[in-house]
């Protein structure tokens, strides 16, 4: 299914009751962001400290692949050494974004076992997909990944000659990886064809980084390739499918991209 667009979501303030399950004093909160019919987190706010009433103001920006889909706030507890607590859920069907693709200081209730525990301020716009030929025109739009493969893996250092390889994707200087592959047993090889979509705010300046890594070895990376996201989308029209590795012996990692545009100015 191809994208259909993104929604720019601001999560602003919540207020949460004060019931029974506080005896340990105010908890500390943080949204996290998913979509129902996809059902992993997608995106999460910061966590504040010990407040019945935080405060964000942290924007981000969701990519949908349909709007007969429901946005899900959940806002947790969180805890460093145990499992984070849900306090309460507020829903959002993304089909009202078809009347009016602005909606400002949107108060939602927050909901658990069918209770009110609370209450959660967002504000949310929503950018269509621009199906054009001039795609260059736009900066901001969604890159999707697609097709990541590798070959010729270096594996001088695993004692059995065969890694098992994970790939992990970044973008800039940034090295938390925007997501992660499967790993794949003894291959040099692999095959994940993992698909991710993502956002991107500024097309010609983003350096796409992939990296393989094995973390059986005591050096875990085999090796990584940083690539423009304009120089990977050129390649993916000319049929360039591999791309060399550095940091290794022997490499090559496949990744294809298509470019959506966004129009941002329409707001």
């Amino acid at each position: 299914m191809n994208v259909v667009g993104a929604v720019r979501i601001t999560i602003q303030s919540a207020h949460v009751l004060q019931w029974s399950a506080f005896r340990g004093g105010p908890p500390n909160p943080f949204v996290s962001i998913s979509l129902l019919n996809e059902g992993n987190e997608v995106e999460k706010t910061s966590h504040r400290l010990r407040d019945f009433n935080p405060t964000w103001m942290e924007t981000k920006f969701i990519v949908l692949r349909s709007l007969d889909d429901t946005l899900a706030l959940s806002l947790f507890d969180h805890h460093a050494h145990r499992k984070h607590r849900l306090l309460g859920v507020s829903r959002y069907q993304l089909c009202k974004l078809r009347e009016a693709t602005v909606q400002c200081g949107l108060a939602l209730p927050l909901l658990k076992r069918d209770k009110l525990r609370g209450e959660l301020l967002i504000d949310l716009i929503y950018y269509p997909a621009r199906r054009t030929d001039h795609s260059d025109d736009f900066s901001a739009g969604i890159v999707s990944l697609s097709d990541v493969q590798a070959r010729n893996l270096d594996a001088r250092r695993a004692r059995s000659g065969h890694v098992s390889p994970i790939a992990k994707v970044s973008l800039g200087c940034d090295d938390v990886p925007i997501f992660v592959t499967e790993p794949r047993s003894r291959t040099n090889n692999p095959v994940w064809q993992s698909k991710h979509d993502f956002y991107c705010p500024r097309k010609e300046s983003l350096i796409i980084t992939i990296k393989v890594v094995d973390d059986n070895l005591d050096d875990p990376v085999v090796g990584q390739a940083s690539l423009q996201l304009n120089d990977l989308l050129d390649g993916s029209e000319a049929g360039i499918q591999w791309w060399p590795m550095s940091g290794c012996k022997s490499g090559d990692v496949r990744m294809t991209a298509i470019w959506t545009p966004l129009d941002l100015d329409s707001h």
